[in-house]
This record gives C-alpha cells, sequence and structure tokens, in this order.
C-alpha cells in the first residue's frame, strides 16, 4: 500500500490540495486487485482580470481538475494466458474558469485478454491480445480546451451529451 499526501501553492495564483492512496492484493498467485483513491482539491486563489473585464475566479475549481478519481482493477496471469477488467470514474470537473460550463463525471470500464505463445513454440514471443476499451459505451468528453475566459473550444471534443 501507497499513500500520498500533498499541498501546493501554484505560480498562477492557485492552492492545491490532495490524497492519494493506491493498495495491490495478491489473492493467489495468479490473480491480484488493485485499488487506488485520488482526492484533489485545486481552487483559483483570486479573481482575475481580462484586459478591462473582471472575471470572478476566486475559490471556482481549476480547470479541467476533477476531486474524486478512484480506480480498480483485477488483473489474472498465469503466464500464458492474462486477463483483466479495469473502471476508473472521474468526477464532475470545469470546463471554464468561472465554473458556468462542467462536465458530469463518467465512469469508463476497460477489459483486455492475452495469450502468450510458449517459449518452445515456433511462436515464441508473440502475443495476441483483445482489448475492449468502453464496451458499456459511456458519454464522456475526451477532452477540452479554454482559449481565453469563457470560451469552450468545441474541436476537440469526442462526443459531450455531459456537457451542462
Amino acid at each position: 500500500m501507497r499513500a500520498y499526501i500533498s499541498s501546493f501553492r501554484g505560480p498562477f495564483g492557485t492552492t492545491q490540495v490532495g490524497v492519494e492512496i493506491g493498495a495491490t492484493y495478491r489473492v493467489a498467485r495468479r490473480l491480484s486487485l488493485i485499488a487506488s483513491y485520488s482526492y484533489n482539491d485545486s481552487i483559483y486563489d483570486d479573481d482575475t482580470v481580462n484586459g478591462t473585464a473582471f472575471v470572478p475566479t476566486k475559490g471556482v475549481r481549476i480547470v479541467d481538475t476533477p476531486a474524486h478519481l478512484p480506480r480498480g482493477e483485477i488483473n489474472y496471469d498465469d503466464g500464458m494466458f492474462f486477463g483483466n477488467v479495469a473502471g476508473a470514474f472521474t468526477s464532475r470537473h470545469n470546463v471554464t474558469y468561472t465554473d458556468d460550463v462542467s462536465v458530469n463525471g463518467y465512469t469508463l470500464l476497460n477489459a483486455a485478454v492475452d495469450y502468450r505463445f510458449p517459449a518452445n513454440s515456433a511462436l515464441a514471443g508473440v502475443e495476441i491480445q483483445v482489448n475492449a476499451v468502453n464496451p458499456t459505451d459511456a458519454s464522456l468528453v475526451a477532452s477540452t480546451a479554454v482559449t481565453q475566459f469563457q470560451t469552450f473550444n468545441r474541436n476537440l471534443r469526442l462526443r459531450t451529451p455531459d456537457i451542462r
């Protein structure tokens, strides 16, 4: 198990306080469980002026910085067959400096199955792997960019039904 606690005063008037904890548990020789959790409280310390416009950013969560990031994973590996299932949650986070547009929290699931050919076979060193990325088809924003205050760059969106 590992744990980290940090506090940081950023270079542009931000304060960031967080904790991260993670653990791996070997259920059996071939089966393990991994869990982690991160909490991040990152805010702007002051309001901002953009040209002559006053922008109320004091106390607002930093753009694209979710507070909660739990993750869990189950792994199986017997040397020939490998498989895992992983799930991760990302909590709601801002898209703008003033928190008037945000992305709702979402959960992603991923899975993989792998076969390693035996060392004494003609295909030694070759692996075949099948991955299922987001098989539940969770709607999410893959990438966001903020260009100037309160301007949302919509060119980098994958899908956005969760933006409010």
